[in-house]
């Protein structure tokens, strides 16, 4: 015999000894259930803002308005508008289900040697925006605040291109917060 058939034959002899040195198996009988409904899984419970809801620490925020192409041209389609929340800190600020309300006012100015001086900027366009949450950089090409050219009025014969743009936070328990950024092009180049 060769070696690898005595191991064989061995390990079957071990595993029968072991077999019957088992104790026997032993049934026994449970009486049957009722079938049940499965149970449905938990409804998750909305969360909803009450009026005494805010933005924890919320001390300013801050904006960036960038001209942007979001289709498939290459020109510019409109303006991009980022909204940062920032605590006492000056740390970001993240939150959601807290509903703000979000105005935009653009200003131009007659001319080039104007801009900069906001005595002398007219408002354009106004709107207001509601919104749930920071806004996260990834919407920046998603569904974050976008104001398309078309929609500002503005003769470009009458208005230098570049204006000014005020952004209003109101809170729903911790007031206004604003912010204004200058150099905001206002019509794509002619």
């Amino acid at each position: 015999m060769h070696k690898t058939q005595i191991v064989a034959i061995s390990l079957v002899i071990v595993l029968l000894l072991l077999g019957a040195c088992a104790p026997a198996p032993t049934t026994t009988q449970t009486p049957a259930l009722a079938p049940t409904a499965p149970t449905p899984a938990p409804t998750p419970t909305p969360i909803v803002p009450t009026e005494k809801q805010g933005i924890k620490d919320l001390a300013t925020i801050s904006i960036t308005a960038v001209s942007q192409n979001w289709d498939a041209d290459a020109e510019d389609d409109g303006i991009f508008l980022g909204i940062m929340y920032l605590d006492s800190k000056g740390q970001f600020i993240h939150f959601s289900n807290i509903p703000v309300l979000v105005t935009v006012e653009l200003y131009s100015y007659r001319g080039v040697l104007d801009t900069f001086h906001h005595n002398k900027m007219e408002l354009i366009y106004k709107t207001q925006v509601s919104v749930d949450h920071d806004m996260l950089w990834s919407e920046a090409y998603g569904s974050s605040i976008r104001i398309p050219f078309e929609n500002i009025p503005i003769d470009h014969s009458k208005y230098y291109e570049f204006g000014t743009m005020k952004v209003m936070v109101t809170t729903p328990s911790q007031g206004d917060f604003e912010a204004i950024e200058d150099c905001v092009r206002l019509y794509p180049e002619d």
